[in-house]
């Protein structure tokens, strides 16, 4: 028993999206990335970079402010770091 199979498929990668940070006051700031790409992708954070696996969800609440995700971010003493990522 043999099988000669092909697959040909069509379509286009899903543009990674860009995150933008600004401030929203003294004590906060804003996290954006687009609403087109944002449902595919999900915010992480860290404060070590160079700690394997060390990488978590961020749980903040999302909001949509046009056609941009926003999450809203306290402040921290320590160096804190954000990624996108496809879960």
């Amino acid at each position: 028993m043999g099988f000669d199979m092909e697959l040909i498929g069509t379509g286009y990668p899903i543009p990674l999206p860009s995150l933008s940070i600004g401030r929203v006051d003294e004590n906060r700031i804003a996290l954006n990335w687009p609403l087109s790409s944002g449902s595919s992708f999900w915010l992480y954070s860290t404060t070590n970079l160079s700690a394997t696996g060390s990488w978590t969800l961020d749980t903040a609440s999302l909001q949509t402010n046009g056609d941009q995700i926003t999450v809203t971010q306290a402040l921290h003493a320590n160096a804190e770091f954000f990624r996108l990522q496809q879960p």
